[in-house]
Order: structure tokens, then sequence, then C-alpha cells
């Protein structure tokens, strides 16, 4: 056939059909003579079919395409089937182009094209088109008697390109899911393998179909799953439940959640360094916190006294005092509201620092004491008193608000360390030389009312510490408080003793628990503000110190690791809700961490 014959060209633009039609005469191809403006038209209808060639496997449903890609309004489309076979087998595939019926548009499309044709040319082109379109198909098209489309097939081109999905797949009925027919003759054999003989019915069976097959291990499954299975399901999203759902389960966390300090790990993390705005410029020697929690101090050997304000996060710079005369050793707030610093050294005098103005005084109530060194001291926890341990044996007790000595107590040999017991300061315990610890009563004219021997003590006990009060009890005509201490000497062992043990006749006291875990003299203890943790530190070697957990009297293992770098621990001292813990160390740092458990109880206040 010569290609000049019959041939189409189907064009679609704004909703209206264009056909141009050849026919060869002789061999050669008759046209009727058209105006210039024509010829502009038609090379403009070029290039709008140029976008559109023949659609294949592609469904537009409610209307015409437009030059966008978007469906257009048009309620006279046809549908044009056509059977083409496929590669598998033989099926019905529909192609549904769209043509409009609106009437005078053929005699619009001919004044573009320069009028009419001759009446043979028309006759043919009419011929042509009918053969194009097909047949008509009824209002009501059985969908399933032609299959379902394919997923491309609700795919248009836009521009010459594969477009956006279109809406038009939602209308057609869903294709059902592949089923093989010969699936149902397949029989798996259950003596083959010892696990599949777990799923026979009966003795005598020996293979069932694939679909048996899969339906006993689902069956299986739910036995073996105690749950049934329930771990598979989907979990409610929060938008699902309701309000007073969410109230419930609050509640409910919150009254579930302990308050005791796990024992078996300690959720413990580094954050910012308390003196990061303005580091120590010499070794740490006392850090404190401040009874609010929202302040902390850190004296050093560079005759400084700093305070910041305590957040976790930046810990700016709050005050700074420069002692010119006195690197400072051991610094502490003192008075009820804890509104003044006590801070002394190796000096026969002291300095009080306000912590509101900055205003530093030097004290020398001490001097007919004849004392040439005030670092020892102790602080009781309510700020009102203070003990200094000088020489033989005499430790002098000073009151905050006066600062004025109000007693002396002697111990038969020299004073080691002081400090005070429980949360007040009406029970003193020392640490002597001799390797005795003495338990002194403030309230019943400063009498010592315990003495015993630290179990192990060679005489070279350096610190004590003891615990915040534990409980309240009754003995004889006087109240005491219940509470631990700890002892720490020179090999590196912890004793840990409590209040109410009985001295045996030898003068010996046992301990509850003794503590091995350092090989370097221990002279650093701290008690927690809660009572439910001891911090023990060695200076001697790097990154010695451990965290006792004083209800089960065992050491966490997990903390501190082998990346913890605390280097040489000098001071410890933790805040009073214990979610903050301060390290002060030879490099000038004051190191601070924060206790994840006393945070949550803090966060949940």
């Amino acid at each position: 056939m010569d290609a000049a014959q019959n041939e189409q060209d189907e064009r679609i633009v704004f909703g209206h059909e264009y056909s141009s039609i050849s026919r060869a005469h002789g061999g050669k191809t008759r046209r009727k003579s058209r105006r210039p403006e024509h010829d502009e038209v038609e090379a403009q209808l070029q290039r709008k079919t140029a976008a559109s060639q023949t659609r294949r496997r592609r469904l537009v449903l409610g209307g015409d395409v437009d030059d966008e890609g978007e469906q257009g309004d048009n309620d006279g489309g046809r549908i044009v089937v056509t059977e083409t076979p496929d590669n598998d087998h033989d099926s019905d595939i529909l192609e549904i182009l769209l043509t409009s019926e609106e009437e005078g548009e053929d005699q619009t499309l001919k004044d573009h094209r320069g009028g009419s044709e001759s009446e043979g040319s028309s006759q043919n082109a009419a011929e042509i088109h009918q053969t194009s379109r097909g047949p008509r198909l009824p209002d009501e098209l059985d969908w399933d008697a032609y299959g379902s489309f394919p997923e491309s097939s609700a795919i248009f081109e836009k521009d010459g390109r594969l477009g956006e999905k279109s809406t038009a797949h939602m209308f057609l009925k869903k294709p059902q899911s592949f089923s093989d027919p010969a699936d149902a003759a397949n029989q798996v054999n259950l003596v083959e393998t010892s696990r599949n003989r777990k799923l026979r019915k009966s003795v005598g069976e020996t293979s069932i179909s694939e679909s048996l097959y899969e339906s006993r291990l689902r069956d299986q499954f739910q036995k073996l799953q105690r749950s049934g299975g329930g771990w598979a399901k989907r979990a409610r999203t929060i938008e699902d439940k309701s309000s007073l759902d969410m109230l419930g389960r609050t509640t409910k966390r919150l009254v579930n959640r302990s308050t005791v300090l796990p024992s078996k790990e300690i959720s413990i993390r580094r954050v910012k360094d308390l003196n990061v705005n303005a580091p120590c410029k010499g070794v740490v020697q006392s850090t404190k916190f401040h009874r609010s929690g929202h302040l902390a101090l850190c004296a050093s050997l560079d005759k400084a006294v700093r305070i910041f304000r305590v957040d976790g996060s930046e810990n700016p710079k709050f005050q700074a005092v420069c002692l010119q005369d006195m690197p400072v050793r051991v610094a502490d707030f003192t008075l009820e509201d804890h509104s003044q610093i006590v801070a002394a050294g190796r000096r026969s005098f002291f300095y009080k620092i306000d912590v509101e103005t900055a205003h530093a005084s030097k004290i020398q109530s001490l001097r007919d004491h004849q004392e040439k060194s005030l670092e020892r001291a102790a602080f009781s926890p309510n700020g009102r008193a203070i003990a200094f341990c000088g020489i033989d044996g005499r430790i002098t007790l000073l009151c905050t608000r006066t600062l004025r000595p109000f007693g002396v107590l002697k111990m038969n040999a020299r004073a080691s360390c002081a400090a005070f017991g429980g949360r007040d300061d009406g029970t003193l315990l020392s640490y002597g030389g001799d390797g005795f610890v003495y338990l002194w009563d403030l309230r019943m004219q400063s009498r010592c009312i315990e003495k015993h021997v630290d179990v192990g003590s060679t005489g070279d006990g350096l610190v004590v510490a003891a615990s915040p009060t534990l409980k309240e009890q009754r003995v004889g005509a006087s109240s005491s408080s219940h509470f631990l201490y700890a002892t720490g000497q020179g090999s590196g062992v912890v004793n840990v003793y409590d209040s109410h043990s009985l001295v045996g006749s030898s003068g010996t006291k046992q301990p509850v628990k003794q503590v091995m875990n350092l090989t370097t003299p221990v002279d650093t203890l701290r008690f927690a503000q809660s009572g439910e943790f001891l911090v023990l530190a060695s200076r001697e070697e790097k990154n010695a110190m451990r965290i006792l957990h004083t209800g089960c009297l065992s050491v966490f293992g997990n903390w501190p690791t082998v990346k913890t770098n605390l280097r040489r621990v000098n001071c410890v001292d933790t805040s009073r809700d214990s979610s903050y813990l301060s390290v002060g160390n030879d490099s000038g740092a004051a190191m601070l961490f924060q206790v994840d458990h006393y945070a949550g109880l803090r966060a949940y206040r």
C-alpha cells in the first residue's frame, strides 16, 4: 500500500478532534489549496499533536485531556475497543480515546483547514473515521468481560512524557490477586522431616495440600505463642488515646515511680563543668553546693573563691573573691540561710565572705587558741557551727552567727579529722591518730558518748564522714540520731559503721561493711544528701573513685568506666536533692555529673 494512501493523524486539541486525510491519485497527493493563515493554524495543530501520539494502554474517564495533562469536562466521550494479542495469553485491552460530539465542531475544523474537501474525500474520511472509532459501546459496560486494567493503564501522557497517575482507576474494578490453579495440586510431605510430623492430625496422614499446610503452620504458631501473636498487632497511636486514658496512664506512672536508688547500676552522665566559665588556676580543694541547689562554690590554691549558678548547661559565674594572703584549702556555706561563706587554710585566721556582696572579712578570733592551721575543719549541715581540729587533740567549736568559739573538745591523740552526724549539729565524730573514733554529744555539755577502735587501723586514719539522719529513736532520756558513718584508712580500706551498733567489751565495733576497692590512701569520703550512696576517692592515683550503695552496701560496677577521666580527685560534694555530683581534681576543673535517678524525681515534683 502506498505510504500516502489512507494516511490519518488523530489530533486532540482543546477538546476538539481534527482529521487530515490525504488520498493518492495516480501516485500524486491532491490537496485543496489553502491560504497562508491556514498554514499557520496547521503548524500550531501539528505542535499540539506532537505531544499526544498514539495512546495505547491509557485510560482517561469523564472528559478530555487538556494541554496540562489533567482531566477536562466532557460528557460526550466515546470508547473504542480494539483487540490486541498478548505474549502470554490473548486478552482484550481497552484503549479509550476521547472524542467530542458537539454540534458544529466538524464544520469548525473544516474552516481551519480552508474549507470542505471534495465529496469523494469526505466520504472516504467518514469511512476511515468510522473504522478508527469502532462500534459505539453501550452506556453500561460489562468490565468483567474485558478483564482488569493494568496499573500502567491509569497513567496518561503529559507533554510527551509519562505524567502523574489518573484518578480514573478508582472507578474500575479492583484486580484480583493472582491464583495459580496448579497450586491446589501440590502436596507437602509430612513424614520426610521431623518438624512437619507434628502437623499431622492422624498417624496415617502423609501429605496435605499447600493451603492446608499454611493453615496448620498458623495454628501451630498460635499455640506456641502465649500472647497469641498480640505483639504483632498495631499499637494504638497517641491520637487514638483519649485524654482520660492519657491522664490515667500518667498518674499511674507517677504513683508507681520508685523513689529508691537502684542497687544494681547507677545512671550518671557528665554535663558541663561547674567552673567552665572561670576555671581554677590551681588544684580544686573544695567544692560545695548551696542549700537551694542553684549555687555552688569552688575554692582552690590560687587564693580565689568562685560562686556559680548551677543549671547543668551554662553554669554562669555569679561571684568571685580573691584572698590575697591565703591559699584556700576548705570553704563552705554557713548560717541557716547559707548567705555566708567561711574559707580557711594554713593560717591562724579565716575569712568570712558575704554571698550577695562578695565582701570578704578577715576573722582572727582563734588567735588565743594558738592554732597555726585551720585547714582541717568540719561544717554542720544546718550551718550553725564549725569544728576546727587543732594541735594536741583539741577540737574548737565555733558559732557561725557570732564567729566566736563556744566550746573545746579534747582527744587523747592528735585530731586527724572531724564530721557532724545526722542533719543537725548535735553529734560530732572525730578520728584520732591512735586509730580511735570518738562520738560527741554536743547537747550534753560536749560529752563523749562512744569510743571504739577502727577495725584494721594502725593509726593511719585520714578521713571520717557521716550520713544524714536515717530515723529518730529515743535512747534513755536523750534523743539520738540514727545514721551511718565511714572511716578512710591509709591502706585503702573504708569501714562503714552503724551509729546504733554496740561497742564490744574490748572496745571494738564491727563495721557493717568493709570496702576494699581502692588500694591507695582514702582521703575523700562524702555521703549524698539523700543518704543512699557514699562516694570514696583517693588523690594518690588517677581515677581512684568509687560509689557505694548504702542500702545494699555494694559498690556500683558500671561507673566510673575506663573512659571516665576523673584525674586525681581532691574533693567531692552532692547537691541537696542529690541530682548533681561535683568532683574537683588537680587540673583546676570542677567536673559536674547528673544522677538521672534524682534528676527524674526532681522533674516530676
